[in-house]
């Protein structure tokens, strides 16, 4: 079996990762020894997660986490090397020699992952795939849980307000309008997000369309549509059986090792036929606030959701969240995102570094 073929193969692996409006910001180079996983700018520059981005780090897990799973079936040996504050190498992978030989494998349930934001079933999860979720870590990141009435809703509400403030910051706004895919011809490139995935109201795809332009947005906002909007964004999280919480440590390599278990835990749930679909708003606002860009007028509401976030998820000073996830067993099966060409984001550089030898 050529290698070659074994390491594209970890490449496609890697692409069905999770990422923030499904931006796919990375790049693998493989040299021949190691894949090395890059930053790769995506669309407009002032609306890309930027390289040090805790959304952009956080896919990098996910790229991580998938491709030491098929490295796992492949039966590879993989030694994993990361460098969480270098977006010219994230990670570099090196691969060993295979055990043996076999066909590639297609069936991963890491293919199967997907996002389903449509209406769950009020069914409680069972106490086994609790307790496997709760029992889940890497490194510094953990799994909280949630699925009582009280602390759902207080995750909620957390979730509302912070959709409320980001319907009001033009970044955050244009980011998420410049995501959205309306037709065929916008989803051909593979990037983005699908309004058929969205579980909206009538005449919602047709409201998500008008408000895309930030004046206009910012017009309505005087008439308190942003309410609207959030109280919509929130709504599933009100009524979910579950949420999922990830808390890591606060630095870059915190974000990562959040990414690696989040993609484990949505892999897992999702091969239980148990539907996710992540809430990242939270953790966008407090990186604002962290980063002094959010709009002075909106710095106090966003210290509240700090402050409250803390307590609910017993944040330490040196502790994140980094992700929400609404879960429970899905009513109806959910469009699936596509991926951006497989030669986007993967380069074989192998024959050039042979080459310069």
């Amino acid at each position: 079996m050529a290698r070659n073929s074994l390491v594209e193969h970890l490449a496609i692996a890697g692409r069905a990762a999770p990422s923030a409006d499904n931006s796919q910001s990375w790049r693998m180079v493989w040299d021949g020894s190691c894949l090395n996983l890059q930053f790769r700018a995506t669309g407009h520059a002032d609306l890309s997660p930027s390289p040090s981005d805790t959304a952009t780090l956080l896919a990098m897990g996910g790229v991580i986490e998938n491709i030491m799973q098929m490295g796992a079936r492949l039966q590879l040996d993989l030694q994993l090397e990361t460098h969480p504050d270098d977006p010219g190498r994230y990670a570099s992978i090196t691969v060993g020699k295979l055990e043996q030989k076999q066909d590639l494998p297609r069936d991963h349930p890491l293919f199967s992952r997907h996002t389903n934001r449509f209406a769950y079933a009020a069914t409680p999860l069972p106490e086994d795939v609790k307790s496997e979720l709760v029992s889940m870590r890497d490194g510094s990141a953990n799994i909280l849980l949630f699925d009582e009435a009280d602390s759902i809703r207080g995750i909620a509400n957390l979730i509302k307000t912070a959709s409320g403030v980001r319907f009001r910051v033009r970044q955050a706004h244009e980011w998420l309008a410049g995501s959205l895919r309306f037709n065929t011809s916008e989803e051909v490139h593979g990037s983005g997000m699908d309004v058929r995935s969205l579980d909206l109201p009538p005449g919602g795809a047709t409201l998500l369309r008008i408000t895309r332009s930030w004046r206009v947005m910012s017009a309505l906002n005087k008439l308190g549509v942003y309410r609207f909007m959030a109280a919509a964004d929130s709504a599933p999280v009100f009524a979910a059986p579950a949420l999922v919480a990830i808390r890591a440590s606060s630095d870059s390599a915190g974000a990562i090792e959040a990414g690696r278990l989040l993609t484990r835990a949505w892999i897992r749930l999702n091969e239980l036929n148990i539907a996710v679909h992540p809430y990242y708003v939270i953790t966008d606002q407090l990186a604002r606030l962290r980063e002094h860009t959010l709009p002075g007028e909106l710095e106090a509401t966003v210290a509240q959701i700090k402050e409250e976030c803390s307590r609910r998820c017993a944040l330490s000073d040196s502790d994140s969240l980094y992700m929400v996830l609404r879960v429970g067993y899905p009513k109806r099966a959910a469009p699936r995102s596509l991926r951006v060409a497989l030669a986007e984001v993967y380069l074989d550089q192998s024959d050039e570094s042979a080459a310069g030898q």
